[in-house]
């Protein structure tokens, strides 16, 4: 489930989870974390890297290259936050 996110960034997570879910309880655990981590990344992300990308346009290009630092910042906090959950 985790590296489906890779081929197709949040919907394979949601089909596998809900095809497989209710074969055992560690992979509802599983799928119920990897869902919540991409809805987290996707509402956290994306609104960072539109206000990035605006204010390169009409000010200056290094406010594109903090909103990608940023994002990067939180995409391996929120990863390290997650390994934790039981």
């Amino acid at each position: 489930m985790h590296l489906g996110a890779f081929v197709a960034w949040g919907i394979a997570p949601l089909v596998m989870w809900l095809l497989f879910r209710s074969r055992s309880q560690m992979l509802d655990e599983h799928g119920k974390t990897t869902l919540n981590w991409h809805i987290t990344l996707i509402v956290l992300v994306v609104p960072v890297m539109a206000i990035a990308l605006g204010l390169s346009v009409f000010i200056d290009a290094r406010f594109f290259f903090i909103g990608w630092l940023f994002a990067l910042v939180m995409f391996i906090g929120s990863s390290q936050l997650s390994v934790g959950v039981s």
